[in-house]
């Protein structure tokens, strides 16, 4: 009889439990880890109930988070459209926001690593792109790497796109064919990473809610860290464009009501003609900064700037990188930024900002680097250095004496005779002891030798960012390079500071190099970022980024 009972409550006991998990209600074992306010999560899927996700992470806590209309749901990499198709047991992967799923995605199979292809996904913002690498900041803040190949699919909008053109700021899905790599075998794209003409100010006249042209009068450009007056004009709403006030967006059929009101727009061209990708329509005092991001908060989306002012970034928020308009997830601690905020008696919140340096930087590419040197001893594909300086965060750092490599795809040129040098003539004896030379190297491989004969002026050089105006060629001087936007790197406050004027750069006898290339001035166009080392106006190397 006794025996009969108890397993009677042990039914009722083990029925209990699976009603409760059923039900959707989190048991939080006394191990339970708190979730932060936004992140991700990965585990086993409990239960759904009603809206309500239970799952176990792998670390054996559960939590319960609410799904709503506007959750993202996938499995085995196609979109679903019901909770219902998510069964318990299923590993399961959440992307939350304060208990809200944001995305769900779900692993159809109980195989470790083996998983049907591309099932296994990751979202995040790029932090760095280079040499088939990606450097990936999910919701939480932390970095993973992640790398690619010539048979990785890129996708943007749809429409094929070559990896390599994927910058920093670009937010991204991977898509992964095993569970446990870290090689993407799709890439996709999210949202726009517009190529921009400028950040212009104006006020409003009129707005036709019909085809979306929009007039402005005392029309500025953002140049130089300040405003140019241009000549007023029409421009039309995108059809992706949209239109932002005090942080929230308004319908495109509504702006012609804010008639006299001034406003900051992101424009781009479409076949020759201005288009308005982004308006921000000022609600308050206009205040212009161009200081160092201190601080970001993961949560409140604030900034700190380096003079101690709290700045919000929000949907609204125009953020420009490289001259591209990309998503507020691309600002990051330790940038240098302009900013245009809308302060009120609520605090301020940033309209625009403008990062500035760092975006054709040399050393993008993992393992990359620009040295300075004094040639030893060239031998048959090696060299051996006697004064080495390496470019490191943008100041050059005395190094011991290192070799390196070359082979018959390293490009050579002899900058005082401005002439392309061959392997045997480099390696002839020609050059030992006798020259000075820039490389750009990946570990010990040397990709590009530039010659230069006793330069003595790296401890005067200083490291330039800005952006292509134009090269024009001058029957006196040579090439010259109009540059907008320029910000020098100061070592001492450990940020850039941005110049108010145009900076001119003599190019005779400079490296400019494009995606790993050696180009002529003539190719450098009008919007093309630029990492300039450059001693007065005489340009040295220039790294160039479309």
């Amino acid at each position: 009889m006794n025996d009969k009972i108890a397993r009677i409550i042990k039914s009722a006991a083990a029925l209990l439990l699976a009603a409760v998990v059923a039900s959707g209600l989190a048991l939080q074992p006394s191990s339970a880890q708190e979730l932060f306010p936004r992140g991700s999560i990965e585990g086993y899927l409990l239960g759904i109930s009603g809206n309500a996700v239970t799952i176990e992470d792998y670390d054996g806590d559960i939590h319960t988070l609410l799904a709503d209309e506007e959750t993202e749901l996938s499995m085995d990499m196609e979109t679903i459209y019901s909770l219902s198709e998510f069964k318990r047991g299923m590993e399961v992967y959440i992307e939350y926001s304060r208990s809200r799923i944001e995305y769900m995605d779900g692993y159809s199979t109980a195989v470790f690593a083996q998983i049907d292809t591309q099932t296994k996904t990751r979202t995040g913002t790029v932090v760095s792109a280079g040499a088939g690498r990606l450097s990936i900041r999910d919701v939480m803040g932390n970095v993973s790497e992640y790398t690619w190949t010539p048979s990785t699919v890129s996708t943007r909008a749809g429409v094929n796109v070559k990896a390599e053109s994927i910058v920093a700021g670009d937010r991204v899905k991977l898509f992964f064919d095993t569970y446990d790599t870290s090689e993407a075998s799709r890439i996709e794209v999210q949202g726009r990473s517009v190529l921009l003409k400028g950040i212009y100010r104006g006020v409003i006249g009129t707005a036709d809610r019909y085809d979306d042209t929009i007039t402005l009068q005392k029309l500025e450009v953002l140049r130089n860290g300040k405003w140019e007056k241009v000549s007023s004009a029409s421009m039309k709403l995108s059809a992706d464009g949209k239109a932002y006030l005090g942080g929230y967006e308004l319908s495109r059929s509504n702006i012609g009501y804010y008639k006299g009101r001034t406003a900051y727009m992101a424009v781009g061209s479409f076949f020759g003609a201005d288009s308005i990708e982004k308006l921000v329509i000022k609600d308050s005092f206009e205040r212009l900064y161009s200081e160092r991001v201190d601080e970001l908060s993961a949560f409140s989306s604030q900034i700190e700037l380096s003079n101690k002012r709290n700045v919000t970034i929000t949907p609204a928020s125009i953020v420009v990188r490289g001259g591209r308009l990309v998503d507020t997830s691309a600002i990051q601690k330790g940038q240098s930024a302009l900013l245009v905020s809308d302060s009120s008696p609520s605090g301020e919140a940033a309209s625009v900002v403008m990062i500035t340096g760092e975006v054709a930087d040399p050393s993008a590419a993992k393992g990359s680097f620009l040295y300075s040197a004094r040639l030893e001893q060239i031998l048959p594909y090696q060299i051996k250095t006697k004064r080495l300086y390496a470019l490191e965060n943008h100041e050059w750092e005395s190094m011991s004496a290192e070799e390196f490599t070359f082979d018959e795809e390293t490009y050579i040129y002899d900058a005082e005779k401005g002439e392309k040098l061959d392997v045997a003539r480099f390696a002839s004896g020609e050059y030992d002891d006798s020259k000075d030379a820039y490389i750009y190297a990946q570990g010990d491989r040397a990709s590009l030798i530039l010659l230069v004969k006793d330069d003595d002026s790296t401890r005067a050089e200083r490291v330039t960012s800005a952006m292509a105006q134009g090269a024009t060629y001058d029957s006196r001087i040579g090439w010259l390079l109009t540059t907008s936007d320029a910000s020098d790197y100061s070592a001492r406050k450990e940020a850039w500071i941005a110049k108010t004027a145009d900076l001119t750069l003599v190019l005779d006898g400079a490296l400019i190099v494009k995606d790993g290339v050696v180009i002529k001035p003539q190719d450098v166009k009008a919007g093309d970022s630029l990492y300039v080392v450059r001693d007065g106006n005489v340009a040295k190397v220039i790294f160039v980024k479309d």
